[in-house]
């Protein structure tokens, strides 16, 4: 999966407004992290490439499965071989007005399990800010990449 930046950014870059920010009745337009989460989902799908053996996922909840057993993990993102331990990347979104430091917690979970990368991506106006800010809160050591997407039709891009 050599190329999953660039299908990231491509993904990002497609990603419209309105999924960007969802319009609300009456009431000026907000982030919603599932609306924005199942388009990135969808842009990727486009563009997955045939030849893989990875495959991506969307909220693959491990209850149940044993090494994951003490903790309840539901990431957005998964790009693995399913029923087997070929596992290369996990991915949490957030929006840059609601963050969760649990979110490191979990990354480093996966990684410790075998997965190879480990994407936190903050989006919105203020996620470059937000993500710094958040920043502090890594570990040395840590493998967790921060990406940040700042606005719709522009790509995220990563800042470590």
């Amino acid at each position: 999966m050599e190329n999953f930046d660039q299908l990231l950014v491509a993904a990002t870059q497609e990603l419209g407004s309105e999924y960007f920010y969802l319009a609300i009745h009456n009431a000026p337009a907000i982030y919603k992290e599932r609306v924005y989460c199942y388009e990135i989902y969808y842009q990727l799908r486009r563009r997955w490439p045939k030849e893989t053996l990875y495959r991506l996922n969307g909220e693959v909840d491990k209850a149940g499965h044993p090494d994951f057993s003490k903790m309840r993990m539901i990431p957005d993102f998964l790009v693995h071989q399913p029923g087997t331990t070929n596992n290369f990347l996990v991915m949490e979104v957030k929006r840059c007005d609601s963050y969760d430091l649990n979110d490191f917690r979990k990354l480093r979970w996966f990684l410790k399990y075998g997965y190879k990368r480990a994407i936190w991506l903050v989006y919105g106006q203020d996620a470059e800010n937000v993500a710094k800010e958040q920043m502090k809160a890594l570990k040395k050591g840590d493998l967790i990449e921060v990406w940040v997407h700042k606005e719709s039709t522009q790509p995220a891009y990563r800042l470590t």
